[in-house]
């Protein structure tokens, strides 16, 4: 089996309702064979996602309290949101994200309009149980929602650099191999 990647058009992924009928969001899919898949989804990872960003994700397994100290972070029940400020910090959490990915925890990735950060207030409401959901963050706030699972990214962007299957070539590892049967370009 090659190292190969595909991009697909992909659906709606947004849970809040503030993004349910909003066009100007370009949904797309990428997706790796197993072969390789950490490293590869950390290299595309790194190439698409801007600074600063703020990860979402099951504390699954723990964060190291040495990298925990070097970010911003809250804890709502077993979720960790941290706030990336940077690709080495980035760096530092992607072990984890992957390991998620892998046991099939979901990972939001969410990187606000102008590179603005979020603030953590807007993500959640107090009354959060088991679903993760963003009902006080809004569109207008955002520029890019990254949703990583075991089998790859689905990226909702309005980025005009990314916001569609062929401008995400570019960002893609020079080692991998298009799939162009299963790509959407």
């Amino acid at each position: 089996m090659n190292n190969e990647f595909f991009i697909q058009n992909a659906t709606n992924i947004w849970k809040g309702e503030n993004f349910r009928d909003d066009q100007n969001f370009s949904l797309i899919a990428i997706g790796f064979s197993m072969e390789h898949q950490e490293l590869n989804l950390k290299k595309v990872l790194i190439e698409i996602t801007d600074y600063p960003c703020t990860v979402v994700f099951d504390e699954l397994f723990p964060l190291d309290e040495v990298i925990a100290n070097k970010m911003k972070l809250i804890r709502v029940n077993k979720t960790l949101i941290a706030m990336i400020n940077s690709k080495m910090q980035f760096k530092d959490i992607m072990p984890i994200i992957y390991m998620n990915a892998l046991n099939g925890m979901e990972i939001d990735i969410i990187i606000g309009r102008e590179k603005k950060e979020i603030p953590f207030n807007h993500l959640f409401r107090n009354d959060l149980k088991n679903n993760i959901d963003y009902p006080n963050l809004n569109a207008e706030e955002v520029e890019t929602f990254l949703k990583i699972t075991e089998i790859g990214i689905i990226i909702q962007t309005i980025d005009e650099n990314k916001n569609s299957p062929k401008k995400l070539l570019p960002f893609m590892p020079t080692d991998l191999v298009l799939n162009r049967e299963d790509s959407d370009l």
